[in-house]
């Protein structure tokens, strides 16, 4: 490799992000496109040549650039691609010797101390590896003596030791025998990087080579982890323990990518002993990308009611990995989909460069990378597919260069297909000796750090509607790919500062629009250094386990035009019992900050630009009104006050109001209880009652359109006709057989209304209450009866008579005529009989007599 292929390749990628950077493929074309000119340089080139001096030591494999201070980007380089090999940036070179043998016994200080090193020893430059000591030093000429020298002697136990000087190698004969430990990587050569995978080539580098040892990295990773939270000093000692922890994740992360591309990997079994295990996953891995336009089912007419493959969906919270409960899940057959809480505009989020979160982890555990990060892929051309959904709900391939990022902000990336074969971070990452292969996952990124209400910890109006459109998502992928459980977790609560109590009742909410189309729902969630702070003090755990722990969603028992069953919106009913669903879609209009408490949800411009939620699906019967969230995103109709006897067919009527449900009894119910019609809806009554002749001819159509029933009396009990026998058999009352006396002339009820029972227990009252229970008559008080009885209801007629306009302050109240056609206050419509005859009554014209 000259100078000048490597300056090519350092001028094109000088304004390349790193993602391009990682293009192997188009680094190496714009470079062998300048390296064509370099001999016919323009003016302008020549002049940006000259900015640079490079000098290439081809034994020691080396460069040395200078470049003036007017190339501003090249101090932001961290790594170069060289014609398919990523070569770290160095600033300085370190100036490192190992001494051997050091017996244990023999102090440290004694070596550092040493007149030959002058005090040039870097700060906690030392390091002490078993029989190694490794040195760091400050100056180049100390360096050179100590190399010279290549001997320390120094006195020991009484002894003179003579300790041999070599320059700092990490190269072992045998890599691929040997664990990545702290002399050859941990606390060596690892220190001197930068946390960012893409700078360490696999071809060349011997990280990809070494054998994993789980208890030698976890035994780092506490260390490091204990040392940064007990450090009270200044911020760049904080930072340098945070980079040391990102450098063991990154380690990870290649030793990852070292088994993904071997196709295998080396573990210790429980008798000790070395175990290939070999990555042979049974299916391709294939990626849709999921946008705003992607349709995931066709608009279609149902037969109602729609079926639900499960009689309730059951939620559980636990304090687990998601990949383990996944993994538990998939043993039993449960077909699950894994939530992977992605970032929105980098594929594993910050997993290059060792950050900490769920998406990272997923990654370094995983060949997942292979789908999100593709560019990474050293399978060229790939064997994976890679697809995005279309606006009518194609999969179309896409292309090398078209890239998924940055996702729309309800979109999501479906992969499955892939291999899981490392455990938890708390055990050092371990190799497993039985991948889990065929792992499905959807990636959907959450709002990160999202204006929130201080006192309410509520998410703004905005921001909680978009964040339940893009829940929702993840469950309509899971649904519409086949999938029986979701393991999903405490979406953008960590990082992302979401408030957890708030997006755990926006997951309810959905759970319960969704209930009955998955088996379970189990949330995995793990409080780590993304919790405790402002935003969820008690963890998310605990906020998500006292909200969803144990919640079972139960499909609701009416399906209602305007209700939303799982993805699928019942736009209108049709003939037959029929509806028309809506077609399932990511993105559509946009979600109205309102909700359900939107004042413009009748307006058809404003529907037409925004979308509302769907009426609650348990209509009448919701126990959430005290769940403002439930409240906020279900739609919830007050009850129309006819019930089930409304008539009223009008569309805003339909909008405003809630009715209940048909009865299922269909043509066949002949229950005409006033409770019973308002309960429930009804088909329409039949014109020709019960003399229908289809209805006699057994005409089944006929008879599940129609009602055939004797039909009650409009008036009730209050009906004029009770005399009109024709009228009252074929029109049921309320009131047994009115007496044909009544009103004036029975003496049977005059005896029974006027007798006291306490008094006169004769056998002609006796004979006059077996008549008036048998028999009903006109009630004396009209409609100022204050009897509810059901004994009072069944024996008597109320005729209402209209009131007096002089009511109380009436003067004719001796008139005959006026008390039999008016009703007055505290005055019977049929006054009692006077014992006494008119002529010879002392009291006849006595108002209150009368």
């Amino acid at each position: 490799m000259g100078s000048n292929l490597l300056y090519c390749c350092i001028a094109t990628q000088l304004e390349m992000t790193e993602q391009m950077q990682a293009q192997h493929d188009l680094c190496q074309q714009k470079a062998k496109a300048l390296l064509l000119q370099m001999n016919s340089l323009s003016p302008v080139m020549k002049e940006k040549r000259s900015l640079f001096y490079i000098q290439y030591n081809k034994e020691s494999s080396t460069a040395l650039v200078l470049v003036s201070h007017q190339v501003r980007n090249w101090g932001d380089m961290r790594s170069i691609n060289v014609m398919g090999h990523v070569l770290p940036k160095r600033n300085s070179v370190a100036l490192r010797i190992s001494i051997k043998p050091v017996p244990s016994s023999l102090s440290l200080n004694t070596i550092t101390g040493h007149q030959i090193f002058k005090n040039k020893i870097k700060q906690s430059g030392e390091k002490r590896v078993g029989d190694y000591v490794f040195l760091e030093l400050l100056d180049k000429q100390v360096y050179d003596d100590c190399l010279n020298e290549a001997v320390l002697l120094v006195w020991h136990e009484g002894k003179r030791l003579k300790l041999s000087i070599e320059p700092y190698n990490t190269l072992l004969a045998d890599p691929g025998n040997t664990d990545i430990n702290d002399g050859n990587w941990y606390e060596t050569q690892m220190l001197d990087e930068n946390p960012d995978i893409t700078q360490f080539d696999p071809n060349t580098h011997p990280i990809f080579r070494y054998m994993w040892n789980p208890n030698i990295w976890k035994k780092q990773f506490k260390q490091r982890t204990l040392e940064q939270q007990n450090l009270k000093g200044p911020t760049n000692d904080r930072r340098q323990y945070d980079k040391a922890r990102r450098l063991l994740r990154v380690t990870v992360m290649l030793n990852t990518m070292a088994a993904i591309r071997n196709r295998k990997y080396t573990v210790l079994n429980n008798n000790g002993e070395k175990l290939e295990v070999k990555l042979n996953p049974p299916l391709s891995l294939t990626t849709v990308l999921y946008s705003h336009d992607s349709m995931l089912a066709n608009a279609s007419e149902n037969l109602l009611p729609l079926p639900f493959p499960y009689p309730k969906t059951s939620v559980r919270v636990e304090n687990k990995d998601c990949l383990i409960l996944y993994e538990e899940l998939a043993a039993a057959g449960k077909q699950p989909l894994l939530l992977n809480m992605a970032n929105q505009t980098t594929p594993g989020g910050g997993y290059r460069k060792g950050d900490g979160a769920q998406e990272e982890n997923l990654f370094r555990r995983s060949d997942y990378y292979l789908s999100l990060d593709h560019v990474l892929d050293h399978q060229k051309p790939s064997p994976h597919k890679r697809f995005r959904c279309s606006s009518n709900g194609q999969l179309v391939p896409m292309t090398e260069g078209e890239s998924m990022y940055q996702m729309d902000d309800y979109a999501a990336i479906y992969t499955t297909g892939l291999t899981v074969f490392r455990g938890i971070e708390d055990d050092g990452y371990p190799l497993m000796t039985q991948p889990i292969y065929n792992v499905s996952a959807v990636a959907m990124a959450a709002y990160r750090d999202p204006p929130s209400n201080k006192k309410t910890c509520r998410l703004l109006d905005s921001f909680a509607v978009g964040t339940r459109k893009k829940i929702e998502n993840v469950f309509k992928i899971g649904l519409c790919r086949g999938h029986k459980t979701l393991v999903l977790s405490a979406l953008g609560c960590g990082a992302f500062r979401n408030p957890p109590e708030h997006v755990a009742l926006i997951f309810k909410s959905i759970i319960t629009q969704y209930a009955g189309y998955f088996e379970e729902v189990v949330f995995a969630i793990v409080d780590d250094h993304n919790t405790g702070g402002k935003m969820n003090p008690h963890g998310n755990y605990q906020p998500f386990h006292d909200v969803l722990n144990g919640y079972d969603a139960r499909p609701p028992y009416m399906q209602n035009i305007g209700m939303s069953l799982g993805p699928y919106f019942l736009v209108e009913r049709l003939n037959q019992n029929r509806a028309k669903i809506s077609p399932v879609i990511m993105g559509g209009a946009v979600p109205c900050e309102f909700a359900a408490h939107c004042r413009e949800i009748s307006d058809s411009e404003h529907s037409s630009a925004y979308s509302h939620p769907s009426l609650c699906p348990d209509g009448g019967e919701c126990a959430g009104s005290n769940d403002d969230v439930h409240c906020k995103f279900f739609v919830h109709r007050k009850m129309c006050p006819k019930g089930g006897e409304c008539t009223v067919n009008d569309e805003h009527h339909i909008i405003k109001f809630d009715h209940p449900e048909h009865c299922h009894a269909g043509g066949r119910c002949n229950d005409m209880e006033k409770s019973h019609l308002q309960q429930f809806r009804h088909v329409p009554l039949c014109p020709d009652g019960m003399d229908c002749r289809a209805y006699l001819n057994h005409d089944k159509h006929h008879r599940d359109q129609y009602r055939h029933c004797e039909k009650r009396c409009i008036f009730e009990g209050n009906c004029v006709r009770f005399h009109d026998k024709n009228h009252v058999t074929k029109e049921p009352h309320p009131f047994v057989p009115p007496c044909p006396f009544t009103p004036f002339s029975c003496k049977f009820h005059i005896k029974y209304t006027q007798i006291n029972p306490k008094i006169d227990r004769s056998a002609e009252y006796t004979q006059a209450e077996t008549h008036c229970l048998h028999y009903s008559h006109v009630c004396g008080w009209g409609r100022l009866c204050t009897d509810t009885s059901e004994k009072h209801s069944r024996t008597a007629i109320h005729i209402a008579r209209q009131m007096c306009p002089d009511d109380d302050r009436c003067r004719r109240l001796n008139n005959e005529e006026h008390l039999a056609a008016f009703t007055h206050t505290n005055v019977r419509d049929i006054r009692l009989t006077c014992r006494c005859y008119a002529s010879a009554c002392k009291d006849r014209f006595d108002a209150d007599h009368e």
